[in-house]
Parts: C-alpha cells; structure tokens; sequence
C-alpha cells in the first residue's frame, strides 16, 4: 500500500503534492520528498568531475540522498544505515531493485564520499547545483506570481565566549552574520560575515549570484540590521 502511494506521487503533475505540506504539516519524510527531485541532473556532474571515468561502488545518486538524509536526521554517519526505514527504502530504490536485493553503503562510505571524494570544493559545487534544482522546480507554474519572492536578509548568529567575533552595539552581543537569499520561502544560498559588516555587499553579491540561475520573482531586500 505504501508503495502504491508513493507511485502516485512520482506520476503528480503538480509539486504541490510534495511542496505544499512541508508549510502546512504534517510533514512528509525526506526520503518521500527526496524520491520527488531529480537527482540524475545533480549527480552527473558529480560523477564527471569527481569520479573523472573512474568506477563507482554505489550510485552518486543514492550517495547523496543519503548524505542528505544524516544532516536532517541530525544522526551520527555510523547510525546512518541502521536508521533507515521500510519507507526510506522504497523510496531510494525500484520496487524491482527491492525484490532482487540491494546494497546499501555503511555509513563510513557515505562519510568518506563526502569528506574525501568531493572535499569543500565538491560539497560547494554539490550546493550550486541543489540551489539550481530548487530554482527550476520553484519557477514551474504550480507556483502563483504572488509566492515567487526572492528575499535577501541577514540574520545575527551570537558568538560563543570563545569566539574572537566582534561586539555588535545594535544587537548588544559578539556576533557574526549570515546573509541569506530565499526564494519562494525556501533558503538557497548564505554568505558569512563580520559582525559589523555592511549588509549590502553581500546582499548585492546573493542577488547577482541567484540570478544566474533565473528565478522568475521579485526581489525584496529585507533589513537584517
């Protein structure tokens, strides 16, 4: 039965299927909402780049969903495999895959597909390239004109006493900043600042940096302070 269901969400024409209840609630699990993306777009350039012919155990695709599957569940990489449930695996593999078997990577191999395999310059590109997925599916047409705003703000992230972070006399604390671009309501992309760094450079630098990947929306800069 369950499986039934989550056919019917890949055969949706509409993303609010998936979209909408993530504002509402309950929410859907993150693998069903994973299942919904087309993650093919995002691995190929992943295999391309870090793979370079070379062959790969598991499937880029299935790596990465997993990877996003520990942040959000906010669990250990040696807790991965065990965490994952019925629903998540019908929701990683075919129904076909299931019945003839499937392996699933231990939690050190999806650490080390992280750490090593992509490093900080993958997981960037890895971010360039979700942030471009989000956009596309966002600018279809399940959205009205009135959703589509692109926001830009900066939030105050409180240092802790070990920080050497600056006193902010607005906020009263040692901060620093996040400057951050949504759209649609859905963060994208964040730059870090200096406590006391002017707002507008680097709201100027999200704003020209989403634009490539053109969102069809208006732009707001709110005050972040």
């Amino acid at each position: 039965m369950l499986v039934g269901k989550i056919h019917m969400v890949f055969c949706a024409d509409s993303l609010e299927e998936v979209i909408e209840p993530l504002n509402k609630g309950p929410y859907p699990s993150i693998s069903l909402f994973l299942s919904f993306g087309n993650f093919k777009d995002i691995a190929s350039p992943i295999e391309k780049k870090y793979y370079k012919g070379q062959h790969f155990h598991y499937p880029v695709e299935l790596m990465l969903k997993l990877t996003v599957i520990k942040f959000y569940r906010e669990i250990p990489f040696r807790k991965l495999k065990e965490s994952l449930t019925q629903e998540d695996l019908e929701c990683l593999f075919t129904c076909e895959e299931l019945k003839t078997g499937v392996k699933i990577p231990s939690g050190k191999t999806v650490h080390h597909f992280l750490y090593y395999r992509l490093g900080k310059e993958g997981v960037i590109d890895l971010m360039q390239l979700l942030g471009k997925e989000i956009v596309h599916y966002l600018n279809k047409p399940d959205f009205t004109s009135e959703q589509k705003n692109l926001i830009v703000d900066s939030t105050p992230l409180e240092a802790s006493r070990y920080s050497d972070a600056n006193f902010n006399s607005h906020y009263k604390i040692f901060m620093s900043k996040a400057h951050i671009v949504s759209f649609c309501g859905y963060p994208l992309y964040m730059r870090y600042s200096n406590g006391n760094d002017n707002d507008a450079p680097f709201g100027r630098e999200l704003i020209r940096h989403i634009s490539e990947r053109k969102p069809e929306a208006k732009y707001f800069l709110a005050d972040g302070g």
